[in-house]
Formats: structure tokens, sequence, C-alpha cells
């Protein structure tokens, strides 16, 4: 058995690979600029995460179906801190996907929210987490990201919910060099790619050859792939045993 893991976690954020269109909504092209990152994965064999914003970047069924196809897991990004939010946007999510969502992780503001609150001085996406509202909620597991070496669970009144510790987003900053020497060094790795950085548009450059280095360099390493439910499951076992 491969003595570490790795689980990458796919934040869709933006339904468009373009501000503009993301922030008008427009059908035409919605998250179409996933289809680079499942290509990606099945040519390589990956599974991983997908993290979606209820009614920001809800799939469509088309969508959903090569998610699913993969092997991977849909869990849902909020953008609400309220438990009783959380747990209507987590049956939203069910009955869009057809099957449970057990795990989640808060959407933090990103630059278009931002201007827009400079402008409106309204604040609609959350720049905090609470993971005690996401126990309430009824989620198995957090990814947001705490500060252990670790997942651990966090106990409160007979409920329990696994917090996993940072990630490492792979899509932002310098193209990681020498893969074997900074890559897969923890026992469990978790990795954050932001799927709409994988193509170009604007001044920003593309990803993708990164990601494909990255994916042929994990699909040929001795380690398992895992998505967060299935190391959740892990965790609940050996807390019953």
């Amino acid at each position: 058995m491969p003595e570490k893991t790795v689980t990458f976690r796919i934040d869709v954020d933006t339904p468009t690979g373009s501000l503009l269109l993301s922030r008008l909504h427009l059908k035409w092209g919605y998250l179409r600029y996933l289809r680079t990152l499942l290509g990606l994965m099945r040519e390589f064999g990956i599974r991983a995460t997908f993290m979606f914003i209820p009614d920001r970047t809800t799939p469509s069924a088309e969508i959903l179906g090569e998610v699913l196809d993969t092997g991977s897991e849909v869990a849902l990004h909020a953008d609400e801190v309220l438990p009783t939010k959380l747990a209507e946007q987590k049956v939203e999510m069910e009955k869009t996907i057809g099957r449970p969502v057990s795990g989640m992780s808060y959407h933090g503001r990103d630059l278009i929210d931002f201007v827009v609150h400079k402008i409106t001085r309204k604040s609609r996406y959350v720049a905090y987490h609470n993971p005690f509202s996401a126990m309430r909620a009824g989620f198995r597991y957090d990814a947001t990201g705490y500060l252990t070496d670790e997942p651990d669970f966090l106990r409160l009144s007979g409920k329990r919910i696994l917090l996993f510790h940072n990630y490492r987003d792979i899509t932002l900053g310098p193209p990681i060099s020498n893969l074997g020497d900074t890559l897969l060094q923890q026992s469990m790795n978790i990795y954050m790619i932001h799927p709409n950085y994988l193509d170009k548009y604007g001044f920003r450059r593309q990803r993708r050859d990164d990601i494909r280095a990255i994916f042929e360099h994990v699909s040929k390493s001795e380690v398992e792939i895992k998505t967060y439910v299935e190391i959740c499951e892990e965790f609940e076992r050996m807390a019953r045993s």
C-alpha cells in the first residue's frame, strides 16, 4: 500500500473564464472551461473533490456527468455562514447532483467581489469561516483549511466534524519546478486547483502545462489519490474502532 496520499481540491469560483461574463452570469460557455481540466484528469486517471458555489457555479447536468465520470466527489463551496443557510445550500446542492454532499469549504471574497464591495458597500461573499456552523448544518467534514498537521475532529454536544489541514494552491504563484523535490513531501498532500486559471485570458498566463506536468508526476509516483470524503470515511472508521 502507498504510504502517501494526495487529494486534489477543485474550487469552481467563476461561471466562465471571463471576469466580465462571470459577473453578468451569461449562460453561453457556462463552466465550459472545466473541460480543459476534465480532459487532463481523464488522461492521467486523476480523481478530485469539486467545490461548487450554489447559484453561482452550480453545474449543469452535462458538466456534472463529466465530473462524476472521473470518479470525483462534489462538495459545497459555501458563501453562507449561518447553520440554517448552510443546511439550505447543502440540500440545494444534493438535489442538483442527486447524491449526498458530505463536505464543504468556505468561499472567501475574490477580486471582483472586492471591487463591487468598494462601489456598493454590499458584501455578499464570506471572508471568514466558522467550523461550528458547518457542524450544526450536518456536514461530515470542513475542508476550508485549519492550522493542524493532519485532519482532526472538532466535537461539541455529541456532534463532530472532521477539520482538514491547509492545502497548497498549485495554480497561483510561479510555476513549480523540480516536482520531485517540491511535491508529495507529506504523508497526506492536498493541492488546490482553480480551473479557470488553466487557460489564458486577459493578462493571465495559462497554467495548463503546469497542471499536466503535476498530474503526470503524481500518476507515476507511489501515492494513492483520494477524495476528501474517502479520507473522512477512514477517520470515521478509526474513531469508531
